[in-house]
């Protein structure tokens, strides 16, 4: 079993490193993680409330998510 958590990373970030932390989790490309995030974003722009959620998703799991490294 592996030691791996799921925390925001501190070097592959662009805002506060929660889709580079997830991608390190999964051992998946974050450029890849963050225009999939991009796209779904942009397409629910025409729906209701989508893109909004999504936002919300991110912003909770910014606050949420451990920094990597322990607390800064």
């Amino acid at each position: 079993m592996s030691n791996k958590k799921l925390v925001r990373s501190k070097n592959n970030r662009v805002f506060a490193g929660v889709l580079g932390g997830i991608a390190d989790y999964f051992g998946w490309r974050a450029n890849v993680l963050r225009w999939g995030f991009v796209l779904v974003l942009l397409i629910g722009i025409f729906a209701s409330y989508s893109s909004i959620l999504l936002i919300l998703v991110y912003a909770l799991a910014a606050v949420m998510m451990p920094n990597e490294g322990g607390q800064a």
